[in-house]
């Protein structure tokens, strides 16, 4: 099971990748609990997707999927705009929503 890391957990783990062998179906609350225990990595407040969706931690997980973990960043609000894409970003289409009453906008890349 091939797990993505993001920001802090890529920083505390040393890798972008982490690789989960043996593991039984399961549902991502579960992944999280191995996260914890075995590489004492903290996921309680990223959202995670599966194979490039967002998803719930109820949801099954196989070792054929690829999970990843994205830390919060601060900030946000209900309607926050979210996606997951394998296309080459053109980031002056992503700065649509600037407004002079965001403070920040902010893209993850890589």
């Amino acid at each position: 099971m091939k797990i993505k890391l993001f920001a802090q957990l890529k920083d505390d783990f040393g890798s972008s990748t982490l690789d989960l062998k043996n593991v039984k179906p399961c549902n991502v609350s579960k992944i999280r609990e191995i996260l914890r225990s075995e590489f004492n990595l903290e996921t309680e407040n990223c959202m995670c997707a599966v194979n490039m969706k967002y998803v719930r931690d109820d949801i099954f997980v196989s070792d054929q999927d690829e999970i990843a973990f994205i830390p919060p960043v601060s900030g946000g609000s209900s309607d926050d705009f979210v996606e997951i894409t394998e296309k080459k970003l053109n980031l002056s289409d992503y700065s649509f929503k600037k407004s002079t009453k965001y403070g920040a906008e902010l893209i993850f890349c890589g």
